[in-house]
């Protein structure tokens, strides 16, 4: 690299490094337990945010925000958004080995929910959870099944009859549903709205790959590199790459122009 584009490219790129270095140094307790792709700590998570009665102290508006989602779809309707959810339960895999179990007596619905984000679903899972809601809360009037994926997509499905039971609802629009809930979170205590500003990051970062630093990231990348198409995966290591020479570049060019102090 000559001079000349070392200059271009530190002014041009600057201010944009400094984004992304500080974005991927931000502190993140999902990422430190290294559980930022557990399903079952994703669940655990989930559960504790759709209980209405959860230590969050915010009430109801997570689980009405996940049925906002589930009824603009075409399978169900769970017409209880003008009402109070607090009489509603949520079991985490000790029903059926299910995920995420949303029961609500008082109104009558239940909501079955699977959780994947890296796994497929294995041979007859879902239609064992079918059978277990049918068979012990059969007396519900709306009972509901949901599939919680990365991407919208039915191929991990094993028939027919397991797409038209489950509606697929992404982790992209659950996320940007909770991100509505910016204000409301804030109300919260310290602790807990920071967990779950945490929780969003992780699942932007990992997860939904539609982040800060990955969006600038591919911005740079298509900027520098426009007749090249790579998954983001690659354009992530290409960008922390990049950032880690330009910082040594820095270091060696601010080295080169500073006087030696030879004693």
């Amino acid at each position: 690299m000559t001079t000349a584009q070392l200059e271009y490219f530190e002014k041009e790129c600057k201010e944009d490094f400094k984004t992304i270095k500080a974005s991927l140094d931000a502190f993140n307790i999902f990422e430190v337990l290294k559980i930022h792709r557990r399903e079952i700590r994703h669940s655990n998570f989930l559960g504790w945010l759709f209980d209405p009665n959860g230590s969050h102290n915010l009430g109801d508006i997570f689980l009405k925000e996940l049925i906002k989602l589930l009824n603009k779809g075409e399978k169900y309707q769970i017409n209880v958004l003008d009402k109070s959810l607090n009489n509603t339960i949520v079991f985490r895999e000790s029903k059926g080995n299910i995920d995420v179990l949303i029961i609500n007596e008082t109104l009558g619905f239940s909501i079955c929910i699977e959780n994947k984000i890296g796994a497929r679903f294995s041979k007859t899972q879902l239609e064992k959870y079918y059978k277990y809601v049918h068979r012990n809360y059969d007396h519900l009037t709306n009972k509901v099944f949901i599939t919680l994926t990365p991407s919208l997509s039915v191929e991990n499905f094993s028939t027919e009859e397991e797409i038209d039971i489950y509606q697929n609802i992404t982790y992209k629009n659950l996320i940007n549903a909770f991100e509505n809930l910016g204000p409301d979170i804030e109300k919260a205590k310290v602790s807990v709205a920071d967990s779950i500003k945490q929780y969003i990051a992780v699942h932007k970062k990992h997860i939904v790959k539609n982040s800060e630093e990955l969006l600038l990231a591919r911005k740079l990348y298509l900027k520098y590199n426009p007749s090249l198409e790579v998954d983001d995966k690659v354009i992530t290591q290409y960008m922390l790459t990049s950032l880690l020479e330009y910082e040594k570049i820095k270091i060696l060019t601010n080295s080169i122009n500073r006087p030696l102090n030879i004693l």
